[in-house]
């Protein structure tokens, strides 16, 4: 039963991580974003608040899986 916490812990920990770590990238790399796909500002936006979706969602699925598993 130990080895299936600790599982979870890590498994939970690296998710955090990456889950994170694409908010902490976005947002300096938005001029070259918006320089090699051609867009503007406007297009960008829009893909930055759909990622913010996921602080919506993430967090009812988390709790899902928590209660699941304990």
């Amino acid at each position: 039963m130990h080895s299936k916490r600790m599982g979870f812990f890590i498994l939970g920990w690296f998710g955090m991580l990456f889950y994170f770590a694409q908010r902490w990238l976005f947002g300096p790399l938005i001029p070259s974003l918006m320089q090699a796909f051609g867009t503007d500002r406007t297009a960008l936006g829009v893909v930055g608040s759909a990622s913010l979706w996921g602080y919506m969602f993430m967090p009812v699925l988390a709790g899902s899986i928590s209660d699941r598993f304990g």
